[in-house]
Parts: structure tokens; C-alpha cells; sequence
């Protein structure tokens, strides 16, 4: 690994903690948060690979891409815990809030992880293989 590859595991790590934390103290989120750790630790295995391997460019982009969202993860989850039940409308924007970082997420995950498998197949066979990228 080169000095100038991203490490998203910290960050993941971070993020999850976080979201795990609110899903205890704060009910009002809960089934949100719940989905969002459940998808974090899903792809935190692919993460962990990734990051031990020699990245492409455009695996390293994704990572970059990544690491941003879930920075900007930390502090929607530093906002929703100053939300209280009194506080109807900020809760409807952090939920606004919540559902688009996760589909977000979502979506740079799945990217990542048909960078990573196409990566693979180009090192198994000597030729990198087409991308396909569903979108839902």
C-alpha cells in the first residue's frame, strides 16, 4: 500500500460506532440507524479487503468518495443527537438527512465493490472486464 491511498476503515469504524451509540440514546431514529449499522457492517469486510490490496485508480477514487460521506456521516449523527421529541421538524430534516446518506452509502458501496471485483478479474485473467452499475 502507498502512502497516498485512502484508508476508510478508521472512518467506517467512526461511523459505525457512532450510529450504534445513537441507536441506543435515541429512539427516535432507531429504525434508520438500525439499517445503517446493519449495511455498514455488511460492507465492512469488502472494506478491510480492499484496503489491504494494491487499488486502481478508480478503486481509490471510490474510497476517496467514500471517506467523505462518512465524515459528513459523523456529523449528521452529532446533529440527530441533539434532536429531542419536541423538536418535530428538525427530526423529519434528520431523517431526510439520514435516508439520503444512506442510500448514498449504499450506492458508493456497491460501486466499490464492482470496482474491487472487476479489479480482481483483471488481475486473474490478465485483462480488466467490463463494469456493469445498476441503478435503483
Amino acid at each position: 500500500m502507498t502512502g497516498a491511498e485512502v484508508l476508510v476503515g478508521p472512518a467506517l469504524k467512526l461511523l459505525l460506532m457512532l450510529a450504534k451509540e445513537m441507536y441506543k440514546i435515541n429512539s427516535l431514529f432507531e429504525p434508520l440507524m438500525k439499517e445503517l449499522i446493519d449495511m455498514l457492517e455488511d460492507f465492512e469486510p469488502l472494506i478491510k479487503e480492499v484496503e489491504k490490496s494494491e487499488n486502481s485508480e478508480p478503486i481509490q477514487n471510490a474510497l476517496r468518495g467514500l471517506q467523505s460521506k462518512m465524515d459528513e456521516g459523523q456529523t449528521l449523527m452529532e446533529k440527530c443527537s441533539k434532536v429531542t421529541r419536541s423538536k418535530v421538524l428538525e427530526k423529519r430534516k434528520r431523517n431526510k438527512e439520514l435516508v439520503a446518506l444512506q442510500k448514498d452509502l449504499q450506492r458508493r458501496l456497491n460501486l466499490l465493490s464492482s470496482y474491487a471485483l472487476n479489479d480482481l478479474r483483471g488481475r486473474n485473467t490478465g485483462v480488466a472486464g467490463s463494469i456493469t452499475v445498476r441503478r435503483e
